[in-house]
């Protein structure tokens, strides 16, 4: 649902095997199967009857969202690490009144702010998958864009330390160990 807020569009076929993963992944973690959905109808069903289960809210979710606004700080940014900490901190806050809107933010004691990244995302997901991901060279571009966001996001967490843990050699054999990337 995020990624198609987002303007990501999400074919059937890619939603079918999405909740397939989760539903194998689940299964591998021991989640009951009376909890795990084939259709994603059914699941989005299932997560909106446990909203309207919950609790009211709790300073649990405010201190926890609270701790994840301020671990941005925290990253690794190659360029300009100040002003990068503070653009992705103002980044996640917009983005993240543009999913719970004001009354969310305020739930979470956060300040609310206007959602300008939010439609920043969704005008520029557009382009890349709508216009550009329809061309004959589409899906190389958006195969690109996915490694530069996987890397960029390894980096921010780890630094020049990323594991490589699961990645693919030339072979196609798992490797196991650590790389300086």
């Amino acid at each position: 649902m995020g990624s198609r807020a987002l303007g990501v569009p999400v074919s059937k076929d890619d939603s079918h095997a999405l909740m397939h993963l989760w539903k194998y992944v689940g299964w591998l973690i021991g989640v009951d199967e009376d909890w795990l959905f084939d259709p994603e109808r059914a699941q989005h069903q299932l997560s909106y009857a446990i909203l309207l289960a919950q609790d009211d809210v709790s300073a649990a979710g405010a201190e926890l969202t609270s701790a994840l606004v301020a671990a941005q700080a925290d990253l690794h940014y190659r360029h300009a690490p100040a002003f990068s900490a503070w653009y992705t901190r103002i980044r996640l806050l917009s983005m993240l009144t543009g999913f719970i809107g004001i009354r969310g933010m305020r739930d979470l004691g956060q300040k609310p702010t206007l959602p300008w990244a939010f439609g920043i995302a969704w005008v520029r997901n557009t382009v890349n998958h709508r216009l550009i991901g329809s061309t004959r060279f589409g899906d190389r571009y958006l195969e690109f864009l996915g490694a530069r966001a996987r890397d960029r996001a390894r980096f921010r967490h780890f630094g020049t330390t990323a594991s490589a843990v699961g990645g693919l050699a030339a072979s196609g054999r798992a490797q196991v160990g650590h790389a300086s990337s």
